[in-house]
């Protein structure tokens, strides 16, 4: 790996470690503060707006992308844009996601106005990741993240706010920051504004590859959403509260690989011949198997050390669910590189595929297992369809005539095999 892939992953993962080290103390305050209904209330609170985020948010932001790679964008034009289009889009995908998630109307409001206002400086951020800007941006997430700290500390620990109250209130640090950066960097959008501009690139209009990457992002967030949708429906606030804990454990480690995919996208975006040899998959396998085998064998000791002896029962599902990383890590070069060269439409197939299967195999569980075994089946099914997606990068690219190494579905199908035996034990 060359020298500056090095050094660049090394900015993304420092810069990265920071604001999950932030992020995982807020969760951690929060875990110890309140009660397990509580916390399952606030996750899943929280939930909606992740999956705005993954599924409008990155949507717009691929697309921002691929205009900006074809040098067909200006970043004042898109924030106009942004402003309507994105702004439509965040609230009618808020209200299908409210009606599936439940969560109450004050709630709801604020947490589709919080996004509205956060992601006008989307076209701001995109243009920054294409012209590898990466410091502004690894400042950027770690101020929002040492305001939310703050935040959290003061709401839960000093004011002992009721847990609706200290959702709202959550949602302000994310729209300070983001505002203050597009006051910062994007001055001349206020200088050079005029009706005409704003009417031109702010008014509705269909972008058929628009809608298409708003389709991936839904399928492939519903992935890792489902368990808690069927959890929220089929049990109780606690159980929802120890699924969406485990998580909380799992997902923080994944800053590895946003920061090697990260590096590596300036050659996403321009290598025509861009090669997933043994040397690209040892970059992402070996540090995900570290990560994995880490929180695999440390996490009681964790639990222990950070007292929180409510969440003794997530390590089963940690046992299994830890394999996801690993899986992302594997199919991760494989699903940035296939998004931004123009295979989304096969993305989309792949991810309606694999989710079908999951759904398929997640009611099923739900006929077999107990409901105290029903988080564990849920987080194994999730592994399958996990899996099942990398073999269907790996099939696209070889038929594509790319060179991919043998590495990539064997390691999957290694995955598999481990994942199977681990729920058949505790099973």
């Amino acid at each position: 790996m060359s020298k500056s892939i090095v050094g660049t992953a090394s900015i993304y993962a420092i810069g990265s470690l920071i604001t999950q080290a932030l992020n995982f103390l807020a969760q951690i305050v929060l875990m110890r503060s309140l009660s397990l209904a509580d916390y399952g209330y606030y996750g899943l609170s929280f939930e909606v707006l992740i999956l705005l985020q993954m599924v409008v948010g990155g949507a717009f932001r691929n697309f921002y992308l691929q205009l900006f790679r074809n040098e067909s964008a200006d970043v004042n034009n898109l924030t106009y844009y942004q402003i309507s289009n994105g702004s439509l889009y965040i609230g009618l995908f808020s209200i299908l996601l409210y009606f599936l998630y439940g969560v109450g109307f004050i709630i709801s409001i604020s947490l589709t106005l919080s996004f509205i206002l956060t992601s006008l400086s989307l076209p701001l951020q995109t243009k920054m990741l294409a012209d590898n800007r990466r410091v502004v941006l690894i400042v950027k997430d770690i101020l929002t993240s040492v305001v939310s700290v703050m935040t959290i500390f003061v709401t839960v620990k000093l004011m002992r706010l009721p847990v609706t109250q200290v959702v709202i209130v959550q949602l302000i640090p994310a729209v300070f920051v983001s505002l203050t950066y597009i006051y910062r960097y994007q001055k001349n959008i206020f200088k050079e504004f005029t009706l005409n501009a704003f009417y031109k690139y702010a008014k509705f209009k269909y972008e058929p590859i628009l809608i298409t990457f708003i389709l991936v992002f839904l399928v492939n967030s519903l992935h890792n959403k489902l368990g808690i949708l069927y959890i929220k429906h089929f049990s109780e606030l606690s159980v929802l509260a120890i699924y969406i804990a485990a998580f909380k454990f799992i997902n923080p480690t994944l800053f590895i690989q946003s920061s090697l995919v990260s590096a590596y996208m300036p050659r996403f975006i321009n290598d025509k011949n861009f090669r997933f040899d043994h040397k690209v998959f040892l970059i992402f396998f070996i540090p995900g198997l570290a990560v994995t085998l880490a929180l695999y064998f440390l996490f009681p000791y964790v639990i222990s050390f950070l007292n929180l002896t409510l969440y003794t029962n997530t390590y089963s599902l940690i046992k299994i669910g830890t394999w996801f990383i690993l899986v992302v890590f594997i199919y991760g070069p494989m699903s940035n590189y296939i998004s931004v060269s123009g295979g989304q439409k096969f993305i989309l197939i792949a991810n309606c595929f694999a989710f079908s299967l999951y759904l398929v195999a997640a009611l099923i569980t739900g006929v077999f297992l107990t409901e105290n075994a029903l988080a564990l089946g849920i987080v194994f099914c999730f592994i399958l369809a996990e899996c099942l997606i990398g073999f269907f990068y790996y099939l696209y690219l070889a038929k594509k005539k790319m060179y991919i190494s043998f590495l990539f579905p064997f390691s999957l199908v290694m995955i598999l095999s481990i994942s199977t035996s681990i729920f058949i034990n505790i099973i």
